[in-house]
């Protein structure tokens, strides 16, 4: 087979020369002379396909020629018409002229309205797709029956656009040479010419330098286009286009160059009948001239070897024959082809692998030996590899006993080729206890090879396969029974026989007969009959038998019965006789033996096919959330409907119902809602039928309700009613009770029970109790749980006389005599003392210890306290008493008169009117450094006791005191008439003053204290050793008379005010009241600490 395409070529046609006359008929055939398919033909008019609307008929004849038919010619059909013929090689064209004449009848022919042709209603005449035909004189004629008419002559010139009168034609030039590529173009000049390779790239001398124009214009009005390209190379072989072009239009002519080199190389090599020692080669090869290849040269060699043998051949050929060659093995081939140019690169190599033969050579170290008492396992070696002759594919193994005389070997392929190291095959199923001969051979996909040597084996011992024979009983007794037997053949007996074991059972019953059957027509020669297992098979089924009987009338023609395997319950009977009566019935048997029949079923095969439906309706019972697939095969290709409790079954997503195109009725997973009856009907124009399934979906049990019947001190008596069994017995009872504060305890009833006593409970007590049932698909939920109280209330308490009975060394308690109220108290015996004591109890002395320890603490403190405290009260009591009656007469002295700005009262003058509290003897107040009172515009009491200053008087303002810094504090000081005087949280108004016997006048004084330092003044201090006391905790505190305080150095003194509780005491009283707790040496009460946390703090001041 060559891969080189033949160009088309077409033979010559034309139409009558001078012309058809108008009406004529016509025809011409374009046929392909040469050129390989696949082949298409068509026609062009004027360079363009023809026109749909042009009359034109093309038929074609065959697959190399087209028929071009014009009935009745008119002068629209004149022009030139070209057939193109094409292929993957080429494109030809011819092209032949036609010229349409005409009428006879005078010098001008009426113009008629048609295609391209439109004559208008104002004598206007239009004329479309003008061609050269159309050239010539018109005549315009115009009459209204009225004398002679008028007319008037047209004459139409066409123009031409270029056209070209030569066929198409191939230039052949030698590789190098220069190439002349000539067209000859008709048409109206001025005519332009360019030309293009492939009809798309345009050739100029400015885009390649080897390329030159030419055009002339000849004296016959023919415009010449010359091409010329120099030095030419294979890539300039192809086809050319000469297009010209002029003011009219424009056409091409195709010019094929073929540029001859030295040969390419062959392609598309192939191997045809590839055999063991030889194989055909073909090739493919493109050349333009056949002259071109003198010889083709054949190469080969086997894959990885590295010389190369040929085989030459004459130029004509595309194919060789190579032999000699060795089976199964792998070689690359290659061809070249070679002119009077040189020789070609070499083909694409192809590789190929010969065919195989059959192995010459044996499989190597066969070996045996037993594995069981029927197995034996066989290994091998592949074959020697040069003897193999292709890929070893399998192996078989042929096995045979030795006692067999002349017999042939039992054969078992294995696949595989074993190169892996060895073969191995499990000889199964072999007689027990027997020696064997085996042998392999070899095998690929030619053959079998030759056989090994022959290996024996033995399998292992075994039981016997055989049972004793001549089994005889004979009874003895009423319960006894004599056995005797003989050994197994010796050929079963696989071994020495060691022993017998004797194995007796009861009988089991034939089965009973099937449950149904039916017959029916499957096609007008074939009955199909389907039937029931039998309800009571007693057994394993093993098989059915058939029966049928033909009948005519009341004559039996024939009889028979088949045997139908255990797993089907239909059979179709074919190729029976129309019109005759068969009957049918059928037995089921187990390995007891065959039961009854069932009833006798008979048809007669009929043309029609009525509706008939194979499956039996039956009751089923199947689990919930199981799936579950409802038969309903039919005859007669009818239409089926599924129907649920007489409604229509649709397909539907919520329990996944779907009817398949066989009929059954599927539901992927079940649930209580599809329990119903379910209807298949089929019907067809013949017969319908229906059969009806009862579908029993099995669940959980619904909860039993739980009744109390009676309760007791310590059980509770329960009855209940079962619920829904889910349509599955109920197999028991699950009883849940639980005590508050514990965990549920549970107890299991059998299903037979529908009452239970729950016994052990505590007396008086509350169980919450519910019940469940349980079947096979599972356990319900539990009832709703019931409170029940045991009977039972708290012991009473019994009469000490009746329950206690003493005397001198004992006491007998009478438990019997307690009232239980019916919930005995659980029996306590205690020997020994009942309490333990009470040092022994961890919490008792831990917190008595903490107890003793801290009042000790305390008492500590105390006495530590108060020797310090008593100790300062003397010494300050003593030095108080000395300064008081050595300076007594000081302090009344006179003292200067101060202005002051709240009052325009003077202060008296005499002794009598100077309130002895506030008489003192002072020095020039700026030098005052201890002890010293200023006076600021505060007026004076005439009694001799200050008042309590306004609100309206600035507030103190206390600064603390440290070191040598001074502190200057406002003190106001009243005498107090009573005999405690008390602290004021906020100062006296005006006219909380009122209640004295005069005015009382006001002073305010600054108290400077600088520590230890004493003054500097001449006036002896009257109150030197005089210290303040802080008040603790910074609230002020009531002490009693009888309370002594120590006295304690303080750092700031803040502003205090007296006030009596007594009515004021006079001038004399004041004295000597004061003077008198000085020479006792008690202390004010008055004296306080200031508080850490509040700094505007009162103080007491003792004079």
């Amino acid at each position: 087979m060559c891969g080189w395409v033949v160009p088309p070529v077409i033979e010559g046609f034309s139409f009558p020369t001078g012309g058809l006359p108008q009406g004529t008929r016509t025809r011409v055939v374009c046929g392909v002379s040469s050129g390989d398919p696949p082949l298409s033909i068509g026609w062009l008019k004027d360079g363009a396909p023809i026109p749909g609307h042009l009359p034109v008929n093309i038929t074609a004849l065959d697959s190399y020629s087209s028929l071009l038919s014009i009935s009745s010619v008119d002068s629209e059909h004149t022009g030139e018409y070209t057939c193109v013929a094409s292929n993957p090689a080429a494109v030809a064209r011819y092209s032949s002229k036609l010229q349409v004449k005409g009428s006879k009848s005078g010098d001008y022919e009426e113009v008629r309205d048609r295609m391209y042709t439109k004559i208008y209603s104002n004598g206007s005449l239009l004329l479309q797709n003008v061609k050269e035909d159309r050239e010539g004189f018109y005549l315009c004629q115009a009459h209204n029956g009225i004398g002679n008419g008028i007319g008037k002559v047209l004459q139409l010139k066409v123009n031409s656009s270029p056209y070209f009168a030569d066929q198409p034609r191939t230039v052949t030039v030698k590789k190098g040479d220069t190439a002349l590529l000539t067209c000859r173009i008709h048409g109206d000049t001025p005519i332009s010419v360019r030309w293009f390779k492939q009809g798309k790239i345009p050739l100029t001398p400015a885009t390649n330098y080897r390329v030159n124009l030419r055009q002339e214009l000849t004296p016959d009005g023919v415009v010449v286009g010359e091409l010329q390209i120099a030095g030419t190379e294979a890539s300039d072989s192809g086809v050319y286009f000469c297009k010209a072009s002029n003011l009219y239009g424009e056409e091409q002519q195709l010019v094929q160059l073929t540029v001859q080199e030295p040969p390419e190389k062959p392609s598309e090599l192939k191997a045809f009948a590839v055999t063991s020692r030889s194989v055909n080669l073909q090739w493919a090869h493109q050349t333009g001239d056949p002259t071109d290849v003198t010889k083709y040269i054949v190469q080969y060699k086997e894959a990885g070897a590295g010389t190369w043998k040929q085989q030459e051949l004459s130029g004509q050929v595309r194919g060789a024959l190579v032999e000699g060659l060795k089976p199964a093995t792998k070689y690359v081939m290659r061809v070249a082809a070679e002119g009077p140019a040189g020789r070609s690169g070499p083909s694409t190599e192809l590789r190929i692998t010969t065919e195989p033969q059959r192995p010459a050579g044996p499989p190597l170290n066969l070996s045996v030996r037993p594995v069981s008492s029927t197995k034996l396992l066989v290994s091998w070696s592949p074959p020697v590899a040069h003897l193999r002759h292709g890929d070893i594919q399998g192996y078989h193994v042929g096995y045979k006993e030795i006692s067999a005389v002349n017999s042939n070997y039992n054969m078992t392929a294995v696949t595989g080729d074993g190169e892996d190291g060895t073969g191995e095959l499990l000889l199964t199923g072999l007689a027990k206890y027997t020696r064997y001969t085996l042998v392999v051979q070899a095998y690929n996909q030619v053959g079998r090879g030759p056989l090994s040597e022959p290996v024996s084996a033995q399998t292992l011992e075994d039981a016997p396969d055989a049972p004793p024979e001549a089994l005889r009983c004979a009874a003895l007794s009423s319960q006894s029974i004599q056995i005797s037997w003989q050994p197994p053949p010796a050929p079963h007996c696989n071994g020495i026989i060691q022993g017998y074991k004797l194995i007796y059972d009861t009988q089991d019953p034939a089965p009973g007969s099937p449950g149904d059957i039916k017959v029916m027509v499957s096609s007008p020669q074939s009955l199909l009959v389907s039937w029931l297992p039998p309800p009571q098979p007693n057994g394993v089924i093993t098989k059915y038998t058939l029966y049928t009987r033909v009948v005519d009338g009341q004559s039996e023609l024939n009889h028979g019965k088949r045997n139908i395997p255990h797993d089907k319950t239909f059979f179709e009977s074919k190729n029976l006789q129309q019109h005759v009566e068969y009957q049918f019935w059928v037995t089921a048997s187990t390995r007891v033996g065959e039961g009854p029949s069932s009833r006798v079923v008979s048809q007669v095969p009929t043309n029609r096919v009525p509706a008939r439906i194979v499956s039996f309706g039956q009751i089923i019972r199947k689990p919930w959330h199981e799936p579950i697939s409802l038969p309903c095969v039919a005859v007669g290709a009818p239409r089926r409907e599924w129907q649920k409790n007489e409604a229509l079954v649709r397909p539907s997503g919520d329990n996944d119902i779907e009817v398949l195109e066989t009929g059954e009725l599927v539901i992927a997973r079940l649930a209580r809602t599809d329990s119903d009856n379910y209807t298949c009907h089929v019907e067809n124009s013949a017969g319908s039928d229906r059969i009806h399934y009862s579908l029993i979906v099995q669940v959980p049990p619904s909860p039993p309700m739980l009744y109390v019947t009676s309760a007791t001190s310590n059980s509770v008596s329960l009855h209940w009613k079962p619920g829904d069994s889910g349509a599955a017995p109920i197999l028991g009872y699950t009883l849940y009770y639980k005590k508050a504060q514990q965990d549920t305890q549970e107890v299991t009833l059998s299903r037979r029970t529908s009452s239970f006593e729950l016994k052990g409970l505590a007396c008086g007590s509350t169980y919450a109790i519910s019940l469940s049932a349980f079947n096979k698909l599972g356990a319900s939920q539990p009832s709703p749980a019931l409170p029940v109280r045991t009977q039972g209330q708290y012991p009473g308490v019994p009469a000490p006389s009746a329950f206690l009975q003493p005397n001198s060394t004992s006491v007998t308690l009478r438990l019997h005599v307690w009232p239980d109220n019916e919930l005995p108290p659980p029996e306590l015996v205690r020997r020994g003392h009942f309490s333990k004591a009470f040092y022994t109890d961890v919490r008792v002395m831990i917190p008595l210890l903490v107890a003793i320890v801290s009042i000790f603490i305390a008492a500590t403190a105390l006495v530590f306290c108060h020797r310090t405290r008593q100790a300062r009260t003397m010494k300050e009591t003593l030095d108080n008493q000395q300064n008081a009656e050595a300076q007594r007469e000081r302090y009344y002295a006179t003292i200067h008169k101060v202005a002051l700005q709240a009052s325009n009262d003077k202060i008296p003058e005499t002794s009598e009117d100077i309130s002895p509290y506030a008489t003192f003897q002072l020095s020039d107040p700026n030098s005052t450094l201890l002890h010293s009172f200023m006076y600021h515009e505060q007026a004076m009491q005439e009694q001799g006791c200050a008042s309590v200053p306004p609100q309206a008087a600035r507030p103190p303002h206390p600064i603390p005191c440290s070191g040598d810094h001074r502190c200057n504090v406002n003190v106001t000081v009243q005498c107090s008439k009573g005999r405690r005087a008390r602290r004021r949280s906020s100062r006296k108004t005006d006219a909380e003053t009122d209640d004295s016997d005069s005015d009382p006048e006001q002073i305010t004084s600054s108290y400077a204290y600088q520590g230890t330092h004493s003054s500097t003044s001449s006036d002896i201090s009257p109150m030197s050793e005089a210290k303040s006391l802080p008040r603790r905790g910074g609230r002020a505190r009531w002490l009693g008379p009888g309370v002594k305080q120590p006295l304690r150095p303080s750092l700031s003194i803040a502003e205090t005010a007296f006030r009596g509780e007594r009515p004021e005491l006079s001038e004399a009283e004041c004295d000597i009241d004061t003077l008198k707790k000085l020479k006792l040496g008690i202390r004010s009460t008055l004296w306080s600490r200031p508080g850490s946390q509040n700094p505007h703090s009162d103080y007491s001041i003792a004079v």
